[in-house]
């Protein structure tokens, strides 16, 4: 099996998976990263096969993981901050999860 198929095979169907994890954010916002990691082993294997017809589909889910990146990645950091940040008290430091629909 080429690596190619192999990434595809585990990548693609567990970004989807990602995508259904309800009420789940973190995992939520993964699936974008792990779909979009995925693209380029989709390329490669349309650009071997030729088969150009799932090449448009590759184009298309592209722009669909770069959607979720830009909402679960890039517009909490524009809104005031990472969702992630550190939080120090008496206990010490720990890492608190902001959801991105949550003010600073």
């Amino acid at each position: 099996m080429r690596i190619d198929q192999l990434a595809i095979a585990l990548l693609s169907p567990l970004a989807v998976w990602l995508t259904q994890q309800t009420g789940n954010e973190r995992r939520q916002r993964w699936a974008c990263v792990v779909g979009l990691v995925s693209q380029p082993f989709w390329f490669y294997s349309v650009w071997l096969s030729g088969d150009w017809g799932i090449g448009v589909g590759c184009v298309i889910y592209t722009a669909i993981w770069v959607q979720g990146a830009w909402k679960y990645w890039v517009e909490p950091r524009r809104a005031g901050g990472w969702p992630l940040r550190l939080v120090t008290g008496s206990a010490g430091v720990r890492i608190q999860w902001r959801k991105p629909s949550e003010t600073p």
